[in-house]
């Protein structure tokens, strides 16, 4: 099966340059100020990857989205929405309330693009996250636009823990949205308010694992619901 979300290769490299910065928070541990300073790092780095990730997830889809040659009667209809989203602006209503005639050009496009028998070639929805806005609800916005209404139930993330005689046991779910919201006010005060975290290397480890595992899974959707659109 040819692999679409590309993009997950670039956040690999990023999560490749993190692991150099917690080497050297290892190797740090007895310099609490140097210690400190590559903890803040990691953060921030690992946050950025993230989103950068995710925005950029969704834009891969997008693009592979309107090179499958779907007709509107095969288009998701949330896509059509967004997509219309970006046809009625302002500047239509403006026109069909002073009658400009301009504004039929554009309902034509919009009834063309809805109910038409070409082929959809151009998809234009915005694939960045809200201004000042991130975490959980930036997130399952995000998606949302794309037609995955809860991305966190979607792509589920499970690990198993560990009983207390040290043994793995059952498989559990991780609480993933509740890590990127904790990491993402973490990164927040270190950016806006310089200040100094209360982590250690080895939680930073952990988010990162998880994040890993959520990126995994959100790259398995998409490539699954390229595939239900492919077939049809």
């Amino acid at each position: 099966m040819a692999k679409h979300i590309t993009c997950i290769d670039d956040f690999n490299i990023g999560l490749g340059e993190l692991n150099t910065i917690l080497y050297y928070a290892k190797r740090n541990q007895r310099n609490r100020d140097k210690y400190l300073i590559f903890i803040k790092s990691s953060v921030i780095l690992l946050v950025s990857k993230f989103e950068a990730f995710l925005e950029d997830s969704v834009s891969d889809y997008i693009k592979v989205v309107a090179n499958c040659g779907l007709k509107p009667s095969d288009f998701p209809e949330v896509l059509k929405l967004y997509c219309m989203d970006k046809l009625i602006g302002e500047e239509f209503i403006s026109d069909v309330r002073k009658h400009r005639s301009r504004a039929l050009v554009t309902v034509e496009r919009i009834s063309k693009f809805c109910y038409g028998e070409d082929e959809i070639t151009n998809v234009d929805i915005d694939t960045r996250f809200d201004y000042g806005k991130h975490g959980e609800s930036a997130i399952t916005k995000l998606f949302a636009r794309v037609g995955i209404t809860n991305v966190f139930e979607s792509c589920m993330v499970y690990e198993k823990k560990e009983t207390l005689a040290g043994a793995k046991g059952n498989l559990v779910p991780v609480s993933i949205a509740a890590d990127i919201n904790a990491l993402t006010n973490i990164r927040n005060n270190i950016l806006h308010g310089d200040a100094t975290p209360n982590l250690t290397h080895g939680q930073v480890e952990n988010y990162k694992r998880h994040i890993t595992m959520f990126s995994e899974k959100v790259v398995e959707k998409l490539e699954e619901e390229i595939d239900n659109l492919a077939g049809k």
